[in-house]
């Protein structure tokens, strides 16, 4: 009877402990975006329209696994009087790791 036992408790320690036994680099992470999504907002300030923002995602090309993630922000109507705002910012990671590979922030304001 003992010797069933030390083979249920020996079955169960192998298929409980074999997903821990893993390689954690055998799956590759999913990503919550991709190429080609973009995000855009209407900023306001109170009920005014105050500007405007934009962020996309592109797989660039000239390098695999190289993303580029492109925002623009602009003031719009009566803001736009008072404090012009014309701002263009690109980054550039490698995917999945998210390691940065470059910054270039191109801003206008006031």
């Amino acid at each position: 009877m003992a010797w069933h036992w030390r083979r249920v408790v020996l079955f169960l320690c192998v298929v409980l402990a074999g997903p821990l036994l893993e390689n954690p680099r055998a799956q590759e992470p999913r990503l919550s975006f991709g190429a080609g999504e973009t995000l855009r907002y209407a900023v306001k300030w109170g009920l005014m329209p105050a500007g405007n923002a934009e962020l996309t995602v592109r797989s660039d090309r000239s390098a695999a696994g190289l993303w580029r993630v492109v925002g623009t922000a602009s003031s719009v109507g009566y803001v736009s009087n008072i404090y012009r705002v014309d701002d263009r910012y690109e980054a550039s990671f490698h995917n999945p790791t998210f390691c940065s590979q470059s910054i270039h922030k191109v801003i206008h304001e006031g």
